[in-house]
C-alpha cells in the first residue's frame, strides 16, 4: 500500500478545511450579495464622498448670505509721542490695546451669491444621481 507524504497530508487537510467551513458559513441571499458588492465597490465610495463633498460646498456658499460676525482685538507697546502737558519727546512706552466686534451683511450683488448657491444645490442633486447610477449598474 501506498502512504501519504507529509505534501499530501496537508492538501487533503486543506481540502477538507474548505468544504467544513464552506458548509458552515451562512448562505448569503441575492438582496444581501448585491448590498454587500456595492457598499464595498471603490466607484460607489467615490460617488459617496463626492456627494458629501457637493452637500459641504452648498452649505459654505449658503453660510456666505447670512450674517457675518467676528471679532479681533490686537494689543502691544507703543510709544507714547504726547504727554499731559503737550506733544513731547520723552519716548515714555504704554501698553495699548483694542477690541472690536465687526458685522457685516452682503445686502446686493447682483444675484451673484444667489446663483451660486442654486448651482451648489443642482450639483448636490446631481452628485446623488449619479451616485444611485453607480449603484444601479452594480446591482446589474
Amino acid at each position: 500500500m501506498k502512504t501519504m507524504n507529509a505534501r499530501g497530508t496537508r492538501r487533503l487537510i486543506v481540502v477538507l478545511a474548505s468544504l467544513l467551513s464552506c458548509s458552515l458559513a451562512p448562505a448569503l441571499t441575492i438582496e444581501e450579495a448585491v448590498a454587500t458588492a456595492i457598499d464595498r465597490d471603490p466607484a460607489v465610495l467615490r460617488k459617496t464622498a463626492d456627494m458629501h463633498k457637493a452637500a459641504g460646498y452648498a452649505r459654505e456658499v449658503k453660510a456666505d448670505l447670512l450674517p457675518q460676525i467676528g471679532i479681533e482685538g490686537a494689543a502691544g507697546w507703543a510709544r507714547s509721542e504726547r504727554s499731559v502737558d503737550g506733544p513731547s519727546a520723552d519716548g515714555r512706552d504704554l501698553f495699548s490695546r483694542s477690541v472690536s466686534l465687526r458685522a457685516r451683511q452682503l445686502l446686493w450683488d447682483g444675484g451673484f451669491s444667489w446663483y451660486r448657491w442654486e448651482d451648489a444645490k443642482q450639483r448636490q442633486l446631481a452628485t446623488s444621481l449619479l451616485e444611485a447610477n453607480e449603484r444601479e449598474i452594480i446591482a446589474l
